[in-house]
């Protein structure tokens, strides 16, 4: 919040900021500070996106559902179906 940065960077790879690829991906070069683009009404930063996430529960991450090892298990299930008719079409 106290030194906002809208750019583009390549990652190294340890996971911090490399060489700045802003002006050549975005056309600008990087904002920093009071050059940051994008304010609400009280002059605090924010980025203008949206999020979108293929969630059932409208939370973008749900650790207390588990849906996702279900789903996992129900697909690995029906493509080893596949799998198996596929072994057994090619038998004959």
């Amino acid at each position: 919040m106290n030194e906002p940065m809208f750019g583009m960077f390549k990652a190294n790879k340890d996971g911090s900021l490399g060489e700045d690829v802003s002006e050549l991906y975005m056309g600008h070069p990087t904002h920093r500070g009071e050059d940051f683009p994008f304010r609400n009404g009280m002059g605090q930063p924010f980025l203008p996106l949206t999020v979108y996430h293929a969630e059932k529960t409208g939370e973008l991450w749900n650790f207390l559902d588990g849906s996702t090892l279900v789903y996992g298990s129900l697909n690995s299930a029906v493509l080893y179906t596949m799998f198996l008719h596929c072994v057994r079409d090619n038998a004959w």
